[in-house]
């Protein structure tokens, strides 16, 4: 094969019907092409991922499927690559659904810190997010100081202010939800108790305290993804494979 053309294992992502924004089914066997040379973003691609790892990382910010579904499949003829980040590619053949890699939510933080720390020479913010990734503060105060280092950043260090900013929201959206989450437990065991709260009341604050920590989960996986995709802007040799697997193989407590 000459210049862009392919024939390679490829990952699509698809909601829980086995369909995409652009109307194509797919399913085991299924094959779809594309006609066109127009922009990656547009019908002329079947956009496609390296690894299902980086589909599920990413669909947030480019897809945004709330019930995301995973493809093997074999892509074939020309393709566009934008930054490693998706693929887009003229022939896609789904082969069968694979089971969602698992990415939790302090992961996602922590491949959004380790990019943006590729591409920031801001000491102020590089502190943090040592501190953050060894686990020995992830306090929001700490957050608050790193989130205030990247909007100072954004003067001197123009280049990496929209990586370490969303990075840094991320990691305070996370702090968030996780405060929900035990807010959640803690009513959760004393409705169990019956010593500390009415009943009613308790389903209220449960309900609400969960569905709060699920939207803020929401939010930083949002965040983590966006400032993923500015720092492979930044920096498109940002080596994003071992980043992944690095946060994937090593998870920190808070």
């Amino acid at each position: 094969m000459k210049g862009n053309d392919i024939k390679k294992r490829v990952w699509k992502l698809t909601d829980q019907y086995g369909r995409t924004h652009f109307g194509r089914q797919w399913g085991e066997n299924v094959t779809h092409d594309a006609r066109g040379m127009g922009a990656l973003c547009s019908a002329n691609w079947i956009f496609c991922y390296d690894s299902p790892e980086l589909a599920l990382l990413m669909n947030p910010f480019h897809a945004a499927l709330k019930r995301p579904h995973i493809w093997k499949a074999d892509a074939e003829g020309k393709t566009r690559n934008a930054n490693g980040l998706i693929r887009g590619v003229k022939k896609l053949t789904t082969l069968r659904e694979i089971p969602l890699p698992v990415i939790t939510m302090m992961q996602g933080v922590e491949v959004a810190v380790r990019c943006a720390k590729e591409v920031c020479s801001e000491p102020g913010w590089n502190t943090w997010a040592d501190g953050w990734l060894s686990g020995k503060d992830r306090s929001e105060a700490s957050i608050a100081r790193a989130v205030a280092d990247a909007k100072a950043a954004l003067s001197d260090h123009a280049e990496c202010y929209e990586a370490i900013f969303f990075a840094s929201y991320a990691a305070l959206a996370a702090q968030i939800s996780e405060l929900f989450a035990s807010k959640a437990c803690f009513y959760a065991d004393a409705y169990a108790d019956a010593c500390i709260i009415e009943s009613s009341n308790a389903n209220v604050v449960i309900k609400a305290a969960t569905k709060a920590s699920k939207a803020s989960s929401l939010v930083a996986a949002y965040y983590a993804a966006y400032a993923v995709y500015a720092a492979k802007d930044a920096k498109s040799t940002l080596p994003l494979t071992d980043i992944i697997s690095q946060a994937m193989s090593m998870e920190k407590q808070p």
